[in-house]
C-alpha cells in the first residue's frame, strides 16, 4: 500500500545535497526557505511551496525563524502521470 511520512522540520543551516527515490513536498508554515532542486535556486514562502521529483538533487536552508511541513511520497503514492505533470 502506497504511504506518505509528514515531518515538520526546521531549517537552520544549509542541507547539503541530497537525493531519495522518493517524491517530496515542501511547505513551508512560518519563514521562508531557500532551495536549490536540480541546480536551479529558489525561494519559497507561506504563499509557495515546492516539489522534489525521486532522484532530483536538492539542498535547502533558511535564516531566521521557519518551520516547514515536509511530505515525502513514496513510490505508489503518485503515478506516472502525475510525477510528469510536476516535474
Amino acid at each position: 500500500m502506497p504511504s506518505t511520512d509528514r515531518h515538520l522540520r526546521r531549517y537552520l543551516q544549509p542541507t547539503g545535497l541530497e537525493c531519495h527515490d522518493y517524491a517530496q513536498w515542501v511547505l513551508p508554515i512560518r519563514g521562508d526557505l531557500q532551495l536549490e532542486i536540480g541546480g536551479l535556486g529558489g525561494r519559497v514562502d507561506l504563499l509557495q511551496g515546492a516539489f522534489v521529483a525521486p532522484g532530483e538533487t536538492h539542498d535547502m536552508g533558511a535564516r531566521g525563524d521557519n518551520c516547514c511541513l515536509i511530505i515525502d511520497c513514496h513510490a505508489g503514492v503518485l503515478d506516472d502521470d502525475t510525477l510528469e505533470h510536476l516535474y
